[in-house]
């Protein structure tokens, strides 16, 4: 499945974190090196199973780990609105 990230939101990466502003909330979410990745791989659109390639392919993590992890990553993204489903 691929995602979209939601347009209402601005957001900026600064050296190997992302900061994404909600202003409609007033949040500033914090992204570390990790899930800055996964953001740009979500910004082209990238299907879940690349996502998983580019974790593997930067970080020395088991496949079963990078998979769990990119979906509890995914859900609380969904849970904030900060992505949607992109079908």
């Amino acid at each position: 499945m691929k995602y979209k990230i939601n347009p209402q939101l601005a957001f900026r990466k600064i050296g190997k974190e992302t900061f994404i502003v909600d202003t409609k909330n007033s949040y500033l979410h914090k992204l570390n090196e990790v899930g800055s990745l996964i953001w740009d791989c979500m910004k082209l659109g990238l299907s879940e199973k690349k996502i998983i390639e580019k974790i593997l392919e930067n970080f020395d993590v088991e496949y079963d780990t990078a998979k769990k992890d990119l979906k509890e990553f995914i859900e609380e993204l969904k849970e904030k609105n900060i992505i949607v489903n992109d079908e």
